[in-house]
């Protein structure tokens, strides 16, 4: 017979919990060699910076020393009073044979707004086409032997009475000094207002097919606030020594009387302006005043009216040239390679500065008063 003999399992013994090791104290941070890393960085960046200022201050005084050598082989030229004459580049120009019977055209661009941009700032750069340089070209031309027409190549909407009157008057004396010199107009997108009393100067005006023209007339505005500020309880002081001395202020309501002032102004320079078109396009006066409404007129109704003389491109401002001199001109440009140092030299650079400076000691400009301004 069989025996059951109880054992008893002794129970596993449990693991017995690890000690832990004691927690280490929190590095504390090398500041010193981090310092010491930025320190070289800086010094690093700080000698690459010094080396490019060396090599530009080097740049600066090798162009210097060879802008003073310009300007003193320069001054060591015969002075005659007039820059020189370079090549106008133009598309499909092709150059005649240079001789000294040759007669030279001087390319006059005037594009853009028609106003003065000389002294706006004190850093002020002429741009291509801008009409204070084209002033200045024609006005230089006057008195150029050399220069026996006036190519002038008009994209502008208009602007200013007076500038549009200087210029045009400056043609006119080009004009008057040879009676053997042309001057051919040729409009682009635009040529209206101011432009187009410019351009009643010239003795032949061709105009692109797709030109926009006319608007033959006079403006005069001003902006008036007076409603608004008195709604907001805004109260214009002005000490004067008549009641029409604040004419079209924005501050205050214009008068029957002030509005007569105006238009008679307005009356006499737009009188001006029709009698021009009417002398320069060889038109009776009665029949430029029923175009002279403001209007724009397309280029095949300028035509029509005797505005322009032809519709065409450059190509026909050259067979003009060529009729009228009985060989094709050479077209050419005043040079421009001006340094700066001798821009820092021109009487007309140190007047823009003198000008800017009178301005901003509180002069008003000469080309407004009371807020108006007056345009084509």
């Amino acid at each position: 017979m069989n025996e059951i003999v109880d054992t008893v399992v002794p129970p596993s013994p449990q693991p017995q919990p690890q000690p832990q090791p004691p927690l280490e104290p929190p590095q504390r941070r090398n500041w010193s060699h981090i310092w010491k890393s930025l320190g070289f960085g800086c010094f690093g960046c700080g000698c690459f910076a010094a080396l490019a200022v060396l090599v530009v201050l080097m740049i600066m005084v090798l162009s210097l020393i060879g802008l003073v050598g310009s300007a003193i082989e320069e001054a060591n030229k015969p002075d005659i009073g007039l820059p020189d004459l370079e090549t106008a580049k133009m598309l499909n120009l092709d150059l005649p044979e240079e001789t000294e019977e040759t007669p030279l055209v001087l390319y006059v661009p005037i594009k853009g707004e028609i106003m003065e941009t000389m002294g706006e700032s004190l850093f002020s750069v002429p741009l291509k086409g801008d009409c204070m340089t084209a002033l200045r070209n024609i006005q230089m031309a006057v008195h150029d032997d050399r220069i026996s027409g006036l190519f002038l190549e008009i994209d502008s909407p208009g602007g200013e009475v007076t500038l549009s009157d200087t210029i045009w008057k400056a043609i006119q004396d080009f004009k008057a000094a040879d009676e053997n010199r042309y001057v051919v107009a040729l409009f682009k997108s635009t040529a209206a207002s101011g432009a187009y009393y410019i351009a009643t100067a010239a003795d032949y005006i061709v105009a692109h097919p797709t030109t926009i023209t006319g608007s033959i007339g006079v403006l005069i505005e001003s902006y008036n606030v007076k409603d608004l500020t008195d709604r907001l309880g805004i109260k214009s002081v002005a000490i004067t020594s008549g009641e029409n001395k604040t004419i079209l202020s924005p501050f205050e309501t214009v008068t029957e009387e002030q509005k007569r002032i105006i238009q008679r102004i307005v009356d006499e320079d737009y009188a001006r302006f029709v009698s021009l078109v009417a002398a320069g396009r060889r038109l009776p006066e009665e029949r430029v005043r029923a175009l002279a409404d403001g209007r724009v007129i397309g280029a095949k109704d300028a035509l029509s009216a005797g505005l322009v003389d032809k519709l065409g491109y450059f190509s026909d401002v050259r067979v003009e040239f060529s009729r009228f001199f009985s060989e094709e001109p050479e077209f050419v440009v005043y040079s421009s390679n001006e340094s700066f140092l001798r821009a820092l030299l021109d009487p007309n650079y140190i007047g823009a500065c003198l000008h800017q400076t009178i301005r901003l000691s509180g002069e008003h400009s000469e080309r407004t008063f009371g807020g108006m301004r007056k345009s084509f």
